[in-house]
């Protein structure tokens, strides 16, 4: 570590300061930092990009990082009552990333902020997301039966080509919501942020993209799935890739140059997916492009390299 804080220029001070034994410590599989408020905010903004990559290499900081779409910055922060200064607070301690502003150390600005106030807009503005919504438009020519036959799946099937048909009956057609179209537990989760679970009920299920991903078309959610190695393995055994074009229900993995895995989704339609960023509790789950995703997560990867996309289909049983 001090290897690497000395090739992003980091001050010798602050570099002594952040090795000193209250702030450091080696682990069996690498290594804890645990930089003060004022040593987080002396690190130089030419520094950043390097340190917060090399953080987000490893998944479990994933919670750590927001990303802040640019084209919303001033209505997420700017008008959420978030004062000037508060403002270039958080200004200070990001890093850019292409369309994106990546915002690291939510405990240290908010030890900064003056006011409670403050505070609450500060977290009132990160929790706001930039999505969208998907409407199925279907006209009195549409063929109810190829529509159907995309969205339907499982146990679902005559549900949906039932809400289909009674849309496409109307004279002049019509449309519905996607909400109307999609499993359960995807249904009742879109837009919505997840609830903290009570630690004395129980394992806290890690609710991140796999665990989404994986429990789609569940209609009770395996907690396993919130385990890497139990996703890896589920990927292996009961999911095939897919080389032409995908379709409603498969996943989506991005990944790293060398396989690593950085996210996974689901395929709807087009180049929209359900998504969930991330496990930690300040994303909902919601709607992206494909597009959006590869430049947000992209991120995670070295400059100039990019990451990899590949789709999996479960197999026939």
């Amino acid at each position: 570590m001090a290897g690497f804080l000395e090739s992003i220029h980091l001050p010798g001070a602050l570099r002594e300061s952040m090795l000193s034994s209250s702030r450091f410590s080696e682990l069996e599989n690498g290594c804890e930092l645990r930089p003060s408020a004022d040593d987080f905010f002396a690190i130089p903004s030419a520094a950043r990009p390097a340190l917060y990559r090399k953080v987000a290499g490893n998944r479990d900081n994933a919670s750590q990082f927001t990303f802040l779409h640019r084209d919303t910055l001033a209505e997420r922060l700017g008008n959420s009552c978030l004062s000037e200064s508060s403002f270039n607070l958080v200004r200070q301690v990001c890093c850019d990333h292409g369309d994106y502003l990546v915002f690291v150390g939510l405990p240290a600005v908010l030890s900064r902020l003056p006011s409670y106030d403050e505070k609450l807009a500060l977290m009132r503005g990160l929790t706001r997301q930039r999505t969208l919504t998907l409407r199925l438009v279907l006209r009195p020519d549409t063929n109810v039966d190829d529509v159907a036959d995309y969205w339907s799946r499982g146990m679902w099937s005559t549900d949906v080509k039932t809400i289909l048909n009674s849309v496409a009956s109307s004279p002049a057609g019509g449309s519905l919501d996607i909400l109307s179209v999609l499993p359960p537990l995807p249904s009742s989760e879109l837009f919505f942020y997840p609830t903290p679970d009570n630690p004395l009920s129980g394992p806290v299920p890690n609710r991140d993209c796999h665990w989404t991903a994986f429990n789609f078309f569940n209609e009770t959610p395996d907690p396993k799935f919130g385990i890497g190695s139990e996703v890896m393995s589920e990927l292996r055994t009961a999911y095939h890739p897919v080389s032409g074009d995908p379709r409603y229900g498969d996943i989506l993995m991005l990944g790293k140059p060398d396989g690593d895995v950085v996210h996974s989704a689901v395929f709807l339609a087009d180049d929209v997916v359900f998504t969930k960023n991330g496990a930690t509790p300040i994303y909902p789950w919601m709607l992206s492009t494909i597009p959006d995703l590869l430049r947000q997560y992209s991120f995670e990867v070295e400059t100039g390299q990019k990451l990899t996309t590949n789709f999996f289909r479960k197999k026939l049983t």
